[in-house]
């Protein structure tokens, strides 16, 4: 709580104010902290599930393509023991076409065996991991081996000892063995393989299966979580957005309290200057009334005095022409003061008019030489004042209130000075004209150089005792001054002299006539 001066008027929490929109302003930086935080939580989340989701389908698609890697070697498998099977094929075709022909091209399959040999290797490689497999491969390479030794005989037999001998041997219950043998073999191994091949086919379904069921409900998991990570966040920054309303009412509210409070507190040092001021002005309307009852009094008492004198039937008349002189000096003064009362009151009110007209600054300084010279001599004061450009200067102003304004002030000088000189011209200025009058009087302490233009007050009442005035006459220049859009102010040395100036500015310009 905090009291402004003398003022009764309390201002209450004012200082509070600036850490409560502080304290706002922080609490609102926290709670976006706080979003931050929680977006970036849920962001790790979804990015860890996204994570998740991307090893599960990996490993997934990883076993779909292990899984049809083995589909498609089965296949190989097959494809390779129908090779195998359609060289022994032709392997025994070419030898039984040797022996009713006798044309050597139908042996060479018996002759170049290689290629049957090769692709049982291919076939031994492509099943290394099935040991059933490979002891039915091993034993058919033993049964071809066989048959090819068979074959070789039937073909010496049909050399030496012609068709007949050649087709009994290989009517024969071993080469009908061997070939035996061979099919049986090989469909054993072709039989593995198509079993395998289903088994094979029905597990990379299951997996294509299983593969797009952990897709879709990893999806749908995601899609979900995401939809509710969005729906917690939109909550949190709706529930801010509010925090943010209110905190924004708050703070416009204590705004609008702080703007109360400083206008209490204006309204408070008003109510402190208007008091101040009452004061001075009844200490001004005390003074007014003590210096203008004094200043009226003695003239009044001069005249009334003198008045009762002039009705004695003794009196002569050198005494009459005293007394009346005496009489009529008390009456100028008493219009005086009662003048200067008036000016100063119309000045306050606003009532004084301005009438601006050519005015011959020779005229007006010849005059209040001529004025105020009886009065200088009577205190062995010099009176002098220079123009420039001589008689010819002339400004465009209100001429009664410029000499008033002279009028004053050459007064003061005269009044506060013993001896000496009083000069008085005026400088021609770019913006105007500036006036001055300088005495060598008692001087002004420069601590009063502001006071000294109020109403009711003359500088230093010990220094100014004997010396009539009601302390109006500056404050009329002053006013007088204004009016005319001008300034007055003082430079002064204790016991060394004054000097007033006051500017009219170019509104107010000057003209030398040719």
């Amino acid at each position: 709580m905090k009291k402004s001066g003398n003022s009764d008027l309390l201002i209450i929490g004012n200082d509070k104010l600036p850490f409560q929109n502080k304290k706002i302003a922080d609490e609102k930086d926290q709670i976006k902290i706080h979003i931050r935080q929680k977006i970036i939580e849920y962001s790790l989340i979804i990015l860890a599930v996204n994570v998740f989701i991307g090893l599960a389908v990996y490993k997934s698609n990883q076993k779909l393509h292990e899984s049809r890697q083995w589909v498609e070697h089965t296949e190989q498998v097959i494809m390779q023991t129908g090779d195998v099977l359609l060289h022994c094929e032709n392997i025994v075709l070419g030898a039984r076409g040797f022996i009713i022909t006798n044309d050597s091209s139908f042996f060479n399959p018996v002759n170049q065996p290689n290629t049957l040999f090769k692709d049982i290797s291919q076939l031994r490689i492509l099943i290394q991991d099935n040991p059933l497999q490979l002891q039915r491969v091993d034993s058919l390479i033993f049964c071809i081996d066989k048959y090819l030794n068979f074959s070789f005989q039937s073909n010496e037999i049909r050399s030496k000892q012609g068709l007949a001998a050649a087709i009994a041997f290989i009517s024969s219950k071993r080469g009908k063995h061997y070939t035996d043998q061979i099919l049986q073999l090989i469909n054993s191994i072709r039989q593995e393989e198509i079993a395998l091949l289903e088994i094979r086919q029905q597990t990379n379904k299951r997996s294509v299966i299983a593969f797009n069921a952990l897709t879709a409900v990893l999806f749908v998991l995601l899609d979900l979580l995401t939809i509710f990570l969005l729906i917690i966040v939109g909550i949190y920054l709706h529930q801010n957005e509010e925090k943010e309303k209110r905190a924004a009412e708050l703070v416009v509210a204590n705004n609008e309290l702080a703007f109360q409070n400083k206008e209490k507190e204006k309204r408070a040092d008003e109510l402190i200057v208007a008091k101040e001021k009452a004061e001075e002005s009844d200490q001004l309307k005390t003074a007014f009334l003590r210096n203008i009852s004094h200043e009226i009094r003695t003239p009044l008492n001069a005249i009334v005095g003198f008045s009762t004198l002039l009705n004695d039937d003794n009196i002569s008349k050198h005494d009459i022409r005293e007394f009346t002189g005496l009489i009529k000096e008390g009456g100028k003064r008493l219009i005086e003061v009662i003048q200067n009362v008036i000016d100063i009151a119309k000045i306050q009110t606003g009532q004084i008019e301005i009438k601006k007209k050519p005015v011959f600054i020779y005229s007006i300084f010849s005059d209040l030489t001529a004025y105020f010279k009886p009065m200088a001599n009577t205190k062995n004061i010099r009176l002098n004042y220079h123009i420039p450009d001589d008689k010819f200067c002339m400004i465009y102003s209100d001429e009664a209130k410029l000499y008033q304004i002279l009028t004053n002030l050459i007064n003061n000088a005269i009044k506060f000075s013993e001896s000496g000189n009083i000069d008085f011209s005026c400088n021609i200025l770019d913006d105007g004209i500036q006036f001055y009058v300088k005495d060598t009087g008692i001087g002004i302490h420069p601590d009063l150089f502001e006071t000294i233009f109020d109403r009711f007050i003359q500088a230093d009442q010990s220094l100014s005792r004997g010396h009539d005035g009601v302390g109006l006459g500056l404050a009329i220049c002053k006013g007088l001054v204004g009016l005319l859009g001008g300034r007055i102010w003082v430079e002064s040395e204790v016991n060394k002299g004054t000097t007033f100036f006051f500017t009219l500015p170019s509104n107010n310009t000057f003209q030398v006539a040719n």
